[in-house]
């Protein structure tokens, strides 16, 4: 589920990778599965700010930095690059 709200993300169906990621975090989060977690709060980071909604991109981007950091998963660095285009939105 991650990755098709990833590729929806991409294809621009914002509606439903916004239904999609959201099912999916739900169900990562039910399982226990942290690092799909970790990568569905990115996803969700991405979609918001590509929304235009900074303050949620922000909020699940700082959830998956802090996530993917504690598992010492790589996605840290996509996560760290994603922080760093918000931050220099604001400015």
């Amino acid at each position: 589920m991650v990755n098709w709200g990833a590729t929806q993300i991409k294809l621009e169906q914002y509606p439903d990778a916004l239904k999609n990621t959201n099912a999916a975090l739900a169900i990562f989060r039910e399982i226990g599965d942290r690092a799909a977690e970790a990568e569905a709060l990115k996803n969700l980071a991405e979609l918001h700010q590509k929304l235009g909604e900074a303050e949620v991109a922000r909020g699940y981007c700082e959830q998956a930095l802090a996530l993917a950091t504690e598992l010492g998963i790589p996605l840290v660095e996509e996560c760290q690059q994603l922080k760093a285009l918000l931050v220099s939105q604001d400015e």
